[in-house]
């Protein structure tokens, strides 16, 4: 597992929105997860070593989910109290999502942070999921 530091507005550690696939393709190994999806036309790849996705549109990555490991400032974010990030991040949510119930009886709760491009996910108050 390769923790990745969050980095607002760019990406994910090594991986910059904007960048073309096939470099990750080649330096690390990234695989195709998912083909084109019908409602936002972006395909998903895989990073083979963690849980990194990369959702891409024409080649260039659009946007990129982490599930195991991201830092900020020397802090793990995954597994962190929703409160304890957002004073890390000094910021207030620009919006809070209804709640999501999956199939494993899991309820997670999206935020929205417009101006550090950042959408983080939780799950009985605590951070599950990072996106950029």
């Amino acid at each position: 597992m390769n923790t990745l530091r969050l980095l607002p507005n760019k990406g994910l550690g090594r991986y910059i929105l904007g960048s073309d696939i096939q470099e990750y393709q080649e330096r690390y190994g990234v695989v195709l997860h998912r083909t084109e999806d019908s409602q936002t036309g972006w395909s998903c790849y895989k990073d083979a070593n963690s849980k990194v996705y990369l959702y891409t549109e024409d080649h260039n990555v659009v946007a990129i989910t982490v599930y195991d490991s991201c830092t900020y400032k020397g802090h793990e974010l995954i597994g962190m109290p929703i409160g304890d990030f957002l004073q890390l991040l000094d910021i207030e949510p620009d919006e809070i999502g209804e709640p999501i119930e999956y199939q494993d009886g899991d309820v997670q709760t999206p935020y929205e942070f417009y101006e550090l491009e950042l959408e983080i996910w939780t799950s009985k108050g605590v951070v599950c999921s990072i996106s950029v």
